[in-house]
C-alpha cells in the first residue's frame, strides 16, 4: 500500500488531477455555505456583466452564473463518481471472471462485452433516458456506469489471463476451480493487482511490477 502511494505521489498526472479535484470539492462544499442563494432564482437583469455580487455576471434569465457553475460542478462530481464506481466494479468482476475461469464462461462474457462495445452506448443512454420518467442525477450516473464498463472488462481480462499464465502456482491449481485454496488464490493473488490496475496503469509504468509480486 505504501509503495503504491509512493508511485502515485511521484506522478505529475496524479498530482495535477488530485489537486484539481480537491479544489473543486472545496469550492462546491464551501461556496454554498457563503452564498445560500437559489441557483435558479432570477436575481438580476439578463446578461448582466460581472459586478454587484455577481462574479461571472448573469445569464439570459438573470440568474447568477457563478452559483449555477458551482452547483453544476457538484452534480458533475456526483455523477462522475457514481458512474466510475459502477463501471469499474462491473468491469472488474466480468474481466476477472472471464480471464480467471476461461473456457465457455470466457467466451460468453467476451461475447456480451463485445456486444456492448459494438452497440453505441450513446444510443443506449438515449433509449433508457427516454423510457424513464425520472431525470435525477443518480439515475443518469447509474445509466452511464452500466454502459461504460466494457473497455475496463476487456483490459482486466487481458491482464488477468496474462498473470494467470505466467504465475506457476496459479496455473497448476487453476483447472480445479472448486478446490480448497483456489478461492484464496483468486482473490489474494489476482484480485488485488487487478482491482488497482484501472486506477494505476495510466499514472506510472512502475506499477506493472506490482502485478508480479505475491499477495
Amino acid at each position: 500500500m505504501t509503495h503504491s502511494i509512493g508511485i502515485l505521489m511521484r506522478s505529475p498526472k496524479f498530482l495535477l488531477g488530485a489537486i484539481t479535484t480537491v479544489l473543486m470539492i472545496l469550492l462546491v462544499v464551501i461556496y454554498p455555505l457563503i452564498n445560500r442563494g437559489d441557483p435558479l432564482e432570477m436575481m438580476a437583469l439578463a446578461f448582466q456583466p460581472p459586478g454587484n455580487g455577481l462574479l461571472l455576471g448573469s445569464d439570459n434569465f438573470g440568474r447568477d452564473l457563478f452559483l449555477e457553475l458551482v452547483y453544476g460542478i457538484r452534480t458533475s462530481i456526483i455523477v462522475g463518481l457514481v458512474a466510475g464506481v459502477v463501471a469499474t466494479a462491473i468491469g472488474l468482476v466480468i474481466g476477472l471472471a472471464s480471464g480467471y475461469i476461461g473456457g465457455l464462461v470466457d467466451n460468453i462474457l467476451t461475447a456480451v462485452t463485445n456486444m456492448f462495445i459494438v452497440i453505441l452506448s450513446f444510443i443506449i443512454l438515449i433509449l433508457i433516458s427516454v423510457s424513464l420518467n425520472s431525470r435525477s442525477s443518480l439515475i443518469v450516473a447509474m445509466i452511464i456506469g452500466l454502459t461504460s464498463w466494457p473497455w475496463t472488462a476487456r483490459a482486466v481480462r487481458a491482464q488477468t489471463t496474462s498473470l494467470r499464465n505466467r504465475d506457476p502456482s496459479i496455473s497448476r491449481k487453476f483447472p480445479v476451480i472448486a478446490r480448497p485454496g483456489s478461492f484464496y488464490l483468486k482473490f489474494c493473488r489476482i484480485s488485488p493487482p487487478m482491482s488497482s490496475w484501472p486506477l494505476f496503469y495510466r499514472w506510472h509504468p512502475a506499477f506493472w511490477r506490482k502485478l508480479r509480486s505475491p499477495c
